[in-house]
């Protein structure tokens, strides 16, 4: 399944700002998916310094990602599709893992 990053500024003198924002995005995907298109909310990381929210979806395309966004009552201006890439476990140089 695709990932999408949505990119959303919050200030960050009120990061309960973000913290709410997730959870409304968490309820508007688990609302589209009961329709029937499979939207995930996956999880948020909050910058901060940047004032800076991301958050990450799976769904088959972007316009439902959209549209979990606006349900949620997210301005996510950019909405792009991402790679997933996970380090199972670490490598130390000669084959040996950690």
């Amino acid at each position: 399944m695709p990932q999408y990053l949505v990119e959303v500024y919050h200030s960050k003198t009120r990061p309960d700002e973000a913290m709410l924002a997730a959870e409304r995005a968490s309820a508007a995907a688990e609302e589209i998916a009961s329709s029937g298109i499979a939207v995930r909310y996956v999880r948020s990381h909050f910058v901060r310094e940047d004032e800076t929210c991301i958050y990450l979806f799976e769904a088959p395309l972007a316009s439902a990602v959209r549209e979990a966004c606006q349900l949620a009552g997210i301005a996510g201006d950019r909405i792009v599709e991402v790679a997933d890439i996970t380090l199972a476990e670490a490598q130390i140089p000669g084959g040996a893992q950690t």
